[in-house]
């Protein structure tokens, strides 16, 4: 059997005593390197205000070329993230300056891609009560003008949405809200969705007259009202239409606001028109004209002429007078103005029965579109694109030069007529087809096609 000498316990004491020393300087090592790496770290995170003002200064630098702003930023980004700062609203804002910075550089999905990065951050901080709403406010109009950039319409139209949303629900913003709500009541308006157009311009005016006060609000109110005005008209619903705008003339007239009633008086001649009212819609009509060469605003001018031209002749039977009203609009036309002016011109030569001048004249009004065009050419393009009112113009077009060559035909009883307004009329057939697809397809909506289908059926 062994046995333990005490020299050998003296030993084995010794051992364990210096083993424990050993273990104990490790653990204070590692503690202390421990307390240097969280004062290490501490160093690497300044105060948020200290970022906060690095963030302006360097996306505020007039010094800076635009990569190297965003290079410094992006260093920012990363710095948060190690500070466990990602989530802060420092970090919404600073996603916010790289989306812009970024939208600068030409990089639209990186621009797109950190803006809605801070917006699910300012919809995080909104939640627990750490942010307002300005910060959405402010993101989805950069977004909205992104999408737009980018030909993501839905996109853009829901970012609206969202802004309108923001701006109500915090009261401010207000200034950013009512043109992109003009946009949106212009793009309802386009599309086909009257009510809904309506509804909107009705909103636009509510938050005008409630909460925006500034120097250009009469000018929103002008826009809301007439685009308000315009759905009903579309829709069928006139007589409401009218009382709005009349009401609303009665309103800027006690205010001495009468140079923005151009667009009102345009548009009560065509509600007094479509009413059979023809001497009020020609009172409008002028003073619609008078108060657009006044503010020298060259389509007003183009419309009211050839609407006045038009209802002298037809309503009239003044055919010459409205020629030379027809020539006159000319003077102030632009490209898709024209393209109406000769379409009403030549109307006007087939009620004098001169068919072939009203041809000529419809053929004109093809080329504006393109030299050549015709409605077999016409068939041949895409319309995914255009607005509203080029494609209607195009329909109507094909229809006025059916109908012409029908009145050729009860004129002369030559059966050649007839089979060229029959053979126009399938191609203006064929032509709501297409573009009541393509429309379709591009907005979600029959309604854009089917304005334009009343006067071929």
């Amino acid at each position: 059997m062994h046995t333990i000498t005490a020299w050998k316990m003296h030993r084995i004491k010794a051992y364990c005593k210096a083993d424990t020393e050993y273990g104990m300087r490790k653990i204070i090592f590692i503690i202390i390197s421990l307390l240097l790496m969280h004062s290490y770290l501490y160093c690497q995170c300044p105060d948020k205000n200290v970022i906060k003002q690095n963030i302006f200064a360097v996306y505020h630098s007039t010094q800076k070329k635009t990569a190297v702003q965003l290079k410094e930023l992006l260093q920012l980004a990363e710095q948060l993230k190690i500070c466990h700062l990602e989530k802060d609203s420092l970090s919404m804002f600073l996603s916010q300056k790289i989306g812009v910075l970024y939208f600068k550089e030409g990089n639209y999905t990186d621009a797109i891609n950190f803006t809605e990065q801070s917006v699910h951050i300012a919809k995080a901080c909104l939640a627990i009560k750490m942010g307002g709403t300005m910060a959405l406010v402010d993101n989805y109009s950069n977004l909205l003008y992104y999408y737009d950039i980018t030909g993501q319409e839905e996109k853009k139209y829901a970012a609206i949405d969202s802004c309108i949303a923001y701006v109500l629900q915090g009261g401010s913003g207000f200034d950013m809200l009512l043109p992109a709500l003009a946009d949106k009541t212009e793009y309802l308006f386009n599309k086909g969705e009257y009510s809904l157009c309506s509804n909107y311009a009705k909103l636009g005016e509510d938050i005008v007259q409630k909460y925006y006060h500034q120097k250009d609000s009469i000018d929103y109110i002008v826009i809301f009202v007439a685009k308000q005005a315009n759905a009903l008209f579309f829709s069928k619903n006139g007589l409401t239409a009218k009382n709005i705008l009349e009401k609303k003339i009665t309103e800027f007239v006690k205010k001495g606001d009468t140079k923005f009633l151009y667009a009102f008086y345009y548009l009560l001649g065509l509600i007094y028109q479509d009413l059979k009212q023809h001497d009020k819609a020609l009172a409008f009509f002028k003073q619609a004209y008078h108060a657009d060469l006044v503010l020298k605003y060259n389509k007003g001018c183009a419309q009211s002429l050839v609407s006045t031209g038009m209802l002298l002749a037809k309503n009239y039977n003044k055919c010459d007078v409205g020629l030379t009203y027809c020539a006159a609009a000319l003077k102030y036309a632009d490209a898709t103005d024209s393209l109406f002016i000769f379409k009403q011109t030549g109307n006007i030569y087939a009620l004098q029965k001169n068919y072939n001048t009203a041809q000529d004249y419809f053929q004109k009004a093809f080329n504006t579109v393109r030299h050549g065009m015709d409605e077999t050419i016409m068939l041949q393009n895409s319309f995914a694109f255009p607005g509203f009112n080029l494609l209607q113009n195009l329909s109507d077009l094909t229809t006025d030069k059916g109908d012409a060559f029908v009145q050729q035909y009860f004129n002369t009883k030559n059966d050649v007529y007839l089979k060229k307004a029959l053979a126009i009329y399938k191609k203006g057939d064929l032509f709501l087809a297409k573009i009541k697809t393509e429309q379709q397809l591009l907005f979600g909506s029959n309604l854009v096609w089917r304005s334009t289908a009343r006067n071929l059926y």
